[in-house]
């Protein structure tokens, strides 16, 4: 029995231990819209191979165990154990690959989201499943047979879940539905809105590219396919005016590395290639040249009269705010109020910022002045012990652990204030538990805290946009610093 136990725990030791490198490989992967390079890449592509001999085991394995629980299948249970150990090999294998091969493949890390999170859960369940088989077959407990009846099933509606966000990223999210019929698309929701092709008037695009788009590039990125979320009948070819000027040129990315078409399929000439390319080269080169003329406004700024007046106007107080600022200049046809004359300079906006400030306190009566705080924060691995400041997490916010920063406040002359007596030690740590630090619109892998400092990755775009939203508006205040140090 005494060995029998000590098996026991020694099985869930590594069955836990593997659990958690699978789910930190799945938190750090690097995932970051980068194409890799090397042996790596070469692994990851053999996730779309051996993928299957996961899902057929771990399907068969649960199968085969609820036939043997009849009398005439009994025999079954024989293999049931060594179906889930060969099934645990290989989803741990086809989830390592499949990292590899988002982590290489020029993924965004919200683009296979769904999917990388289906199939590290399928692995963290078989390796539960698993574990409870063997521990059942040797304790006998009955709820520990009931707790691998649930986590089965849990297994194998997580294998759909997973298999489903696969299909979606490989062939489009509308591939499974698309041809449903009407009463089951009228009954769920899945008429689909009516796609408007756009015409310009781009004689190339209509004679030329458009042939080549149709015949070497609609069948996997059309109407009825849409390999990476993406189509080509529905992108704008009108680059200057669209908005699908990054999306051509991801395509003309693929088209250059020779990546696309794919080998297998029929391959435009070297005319028609050399045609495509350069039609994208040009319209991408002219919407960049376009859209930064766009963005080339002057910033405008109110005069010395306008913004007296508007000080006026909102303070309800007649001080002639502008005084103290220098003339505006005048155009040519002696405008004052030309956007081209009125440029903001640092000087204007610590003027404006001044006489602003200087207006509020005149007009307002807000008693004495606050205390003023001063603090630094340093950053660093395990620089503290993790109980002296905060962590309070936001929405799409990365919370940095509390023992990866410190916080020090500072008197008038830049020393650290440590406190005299018992009551100004509990004012200052009552003060440093204030301090929370996050990184705004990050992710696990775009930062790394070491012995020297914080690191910091390029940002990614994101879209501050909710998925959804369960509860009424929550207030709280926290201190985001997406730097090395904040004195």
């Amino acid at each position: 029995m005494f060995s029998s136990h000590f098996s026991l725990v020694k099985l869930w030791g590594n069955l836990i231990l593997a659990a958690i490198i699978i789910i930190f490989a799945a938190v750090y992967a690097p995932i970051d819209d980068q194409n890799g390079e090397g042996f790596l890449r070469f692994l990851g592509r053999f996730h779309v191979l051996v993928l299957h001999f996961p899902v057929v085991l771990l399907l068969l394995a649960p199968s085969c165990d609820l036939l043997s629980r009849k009398k005439q299948f009994q025999p079954l249970q024989a293999i049931v154990p060594f179906l889930w150990i060969i099934g645990l090999i290989s989803v741990l294998i086809t989830v390592s690959l499949g990292l590899m091969l988002a982590a290489n493949e020029g993924y965004k890390a919200d683009q296979v989201f769904s999917h990388q999170l289906g199939g590290v859960s399928v692995a963290v369940l078989t390796i539960i499943a698993f574990g409870l088989k063997i521990t059942s077959n040797q304790l006998a407990k009955r709820w520990i047979s009931a707790g691998y009846t649930l986590v089965s099933s849990m297994l194998v509606v997580m294998i759909m879940v997973a298999a489903h966000a696969g299909g979606n990223l490989v062939h489009g999210e509308i591939y499974l539905t698309q041809h449903a019929p009407d009463p089951i698309k009228t009954v769920f929701g899945l008429h689909e809105d009516p796609i408007e092709i756009i015409e310009v008037d781009d004689a190339v695009y209509n004679e030329q590219v458009r042939p080549i788009i149709n015949s070497y590039c609609i069948d996997c990125h059309g109407q009825d396919k849409q390999k990476g979320n993406i189509r080509f009948d529905t992108l704008n070819p009108d680059m200057i005016n669209g908005h699908d000027a990054e999306k051509w040129h991801a395509a003309l990315d693929m088209i250059n590395s020779g990546e696309m078409p794919p080998v297998k399929k029929a391959q435009p000439t070297n005319e028609e290639r050399r045609t495509f390319v350069n039609w994208m080269t040009d319209n991408i080169k002219a919407a960049s040249i376009a859209k930064n003329k766009r963005n080339d406004h002057p910033i405008r700024r109110l005069t010395k009269e306008q913004y007296t007046n508007t000080l006026q106007d909102l303070l309800g107080n007649d001080i002639n705010f502008g005084d103290i600022l220098p003339d505006d200049g005048k155009s040519e046809l002696g405008f004052s109020n030309d956007g081209e004359i009125l440029q903001m300079t640092p000087l204007h906006s610590d003027y404006f910022y001044d006489i602003a400030k200087a207006g509020l306190l005149k007009t307002l009566s807000l008693g004495d002045q606050p205390d003023v705080i001063r603090y630094r924060v340093t950053f660093a691995k395990k620089i503290s012990k993790g109980n002296e400041s905060n962590e309070i997490d936001g929405f799409k916010e990365v919370v940095l652990s509390a023992k990866n920063f410190k916080v020090e406040l500072l008197d008038e002359n830049g020393q650290v204030r440590v406190g005299k007596n018992r009551e100004e030690k509990a004012e200052i740590a009552k003060l440093k538990m204030k301090f929370s630090v996050s990184l705004r619109g990050s992710a696990h892998n775009r930062f790394e805290v070491n012995k020297q400092g914080i690191v910091l990755a390029s940002a990614l775009p994101h879209v501050e946009k909710p998925p959804y939203a369960n509860m009424g508006p929550v207030s709280y205040t926290h201190l985001t610093l997406p730097t090395k140090r904040i004195v």
